[in-house]
């Protein structure tokens, strides 16, 4: 497990001059998990399983916020939050040598990453203000897991079978404002819930990559002057998530009658990418004579989930062999900004 919790602050404060000020919180993470099996001959007795699992949970809280107060002059303050995760996870079987389990096999990688960040200001000048937020969230994160070129695994099924995952449970919520509140809350969440997600129970053979992503932004500023109030606020989020499970060419499963096999023996190869995005740009900006506001937020998301049996791959199971590719995204997006001026 990684977890950051970040908090940068700044007041500035002039009565007679000007005032500057600036709140700036950098934080990264970066893991490389790899589990694996790796051409060595393995056999379980009785009912044995043989696990094989890459977990990663990596989680980043921050705040930054500001304030800069000028009594006669120019005020302006600026808070900043910038989050960078790059996860490698990887769970495998390689080389050529016998995997044997009277039980089930999991080759599993796991992935949960969340962040929540905040970046908020206020400037308060005499004559001018102005006034600047921004989350920059920027993440690359791939997570695989694999049966290699030429293994040979035997997966029987016998006894209780492995729990492999399906997905999440969705984040519950009826309208624009519940969805808020719920983020903000997102604050005092208990990092890496792995209870919120579902699994199922498979006897024989399941190769999963599962990646869960659940980011908040917020950016919020204020100005107010005497003359020109000027605030921005942005949040950026650029993803970069993929999920791929595997059994490669050549592989051989459950091959050779695979004698007094459990009449439920299954193959599942499944990857899964969720991800849950939320991101928030508000601003007020208030001057005597002129007020300018902006709120953007900018999302750029790209993904590969993949699951697949190679080219020239034997797979036999007594019932069901699944390969599935799940990827879903929740999207929320608020921008607003309002700007006062006297004339």
């Amino acid at each position: 497990k990684s977890s950051i919790n970040s908090l940068a602050g700044q007041v500035a404060i002039s009565i007679s001059s000007s005032a500057i000020g600036a709140a700036v919180g950098i934080n990264r993470i970066s893991n490389t998990i790899k589990a694996y099996i790796d051409n060595s001959n393995v056999d379980t007795t009785d009912l044995g399983n043989v696990i094989v699992s890459a977990d990663e949970q990596a989680w980043i809280k921050s705040l930054s916020v500001g304030a800069s107060m000028a009594g006669s002059s120019f005020a302006l303050g600026g808070s900043v939050s910038i989050n960078l995760i790059t996860n490698t996870i990887e769970a495998k079987i390689t080389g050529t040598k016998a995997i044997n389990a009277h039980g089930s096999i999991l080759v599993s990688a796991f992935d949960d990453t969340d962040s929540w960040a905040l970046a908020g200001n206020f400037s308060l000048g005499s004559s001018n203000a102005v006034g600047i937020s921004n989350v920059t969230l920027i993440t690359n994160n791939d997570t695989k897991a694999y049966i290699g070129e030429n293994a040979d695994v035997t997966a029987k099924g016998s006894g209780n079978g492995v729990s492999a995952y399906t997905g999440s449970v969705p984040k519950s919520k009826t309208s624009i404002m519940s969805k808020l509140l719920y983020e903000v809350l997102d604050l005092f969440k208990t990092p890496g819930a792995k209870a919120s997600k579902k699994t199922e129970t498979v006897k024989g053979l399941a190769v999963v990559a599962a990646s869960f992503e659940d980011y908040t932004s917020f950016a919020v500023g204020g100005t107010a002057a005497g003359s020109n109030g000027v605030a921005g606020s942005a949040t950026i989020s650029v993803l970069n998530e993929d999920a791929r499970a595997a059994i490669d060419k050549g592989a051989k499963i459950n091959i050779g009658g695979n004698p007094a096999a459990n009449n439920g023996e299954s193959v599942v190869v499944r990857a899964i990418d969720q991800t849950n995005l939320f991101g928030l740009a508000g601003a007020i900006a208030a001057g005597g004579s002129t007020g300018v506001g902006a709120g953007i937020d900018v999302a750029v998301i790209t993904k590969d989930t993949i699951a697949i049996i190679d080219a020239g791959a034997t797979v036999t199971a007594n019932r069901d062999v699944k390969v599935e590719a799940i990827s879903s995204e929740d999207i929320s997006s608020m921008a607003a900004s309002i700007a006062i001026g006297g004339s």
